[in-house]
């Protein structure tokens, strides 16, 4: 059987609308075949979420096993949350679980809305491990990992405060040591700091 991929699209209202699909080549044809359509709904509005291979535990390189979706969610009210792959064709995504809530912007007296998600991997070729990046108004950079399973939560591996939005973050070995360093983009400025791996504070 084909393998199942998935669309999700966020709402002004908090709605994520999940569309499973499989995808055929056909004599040069590109088949795109839905499948199901599914809809989560959390305190919108949402501005921006990120798909991926569950970036919590990763498999082993030598492993056969495909890992699970992972479904994060980031919101203007100032959380974020994930959903995790289910198996369920009706509804294929659980949750939502909570990453972070209640963030507030005392600059402009609301809430400090998440404008970036990103699932990445930290760390060398002998240590990755998958976690969640969030970018804020406010300027925050926010890298979570997970307690332990996926009913343990998250906790804070790394922060950095930043004078303008977040609009992009992601994780890549520019120096070729088999590092990851993290690329933070803002509204005006580029940032790369050395994973934290390498330092206890992530040195820009």
């Amino acid at each position: 059987s084909k393998p199942t991929n998935y669309l999700a699209m966020g709402c002004q209202d908090g709605t994520i609308r999940v569309v499973s699909y499989t995808y055929n080549i056909n004599q040069s044809e590109h088949i795109l075949t839905a499948v199901a359509c599914s809809d989560l709904v959390v305190d919108g509005p949402i501005v921006t979420l990120d798909i991926s291979a569950s970036s919590m535990k990763l498999a082993p390189a030598d492993s056969s096993a495909v890992p699970k979706k992972t479904l994060v969610v980031g919101s203007l009210c100032g959380f974020a949350c994930a959903f995790h792959q289910s198996g369920d064709a009706d509804r294929p995504f659980d949750g939502p679980e909570e990453i972070i809530s209640n963030l507030w912007c005392g600059r402009i007296g609301a809430e400090d809305g998440v404008l970036c998600v990103k699932s990445i991997c930290v760390g060398g070729r002998d240590r990755l491990h998958g976690c969640i990046a969030i970018g804020t108004y406010s300027g925050r950079v926010l890298v979570f990992e997970q307690s332990g399973d996926i009913s343990s939560g998250y906790k804070l591996h790394w922060s950095c405060h930043l004078p303008y939005p977040i609009h992009a973050i992601s994780a890549a070995d520019l120096d070729g040591d088999g590092v990851n360093e993290i690329l933070v983009t803002t509204r005006r400025s580029l940032h790369v700091f050395s994973s934290c791996s390498k330092s206890n504070n992530g040195n820009e």
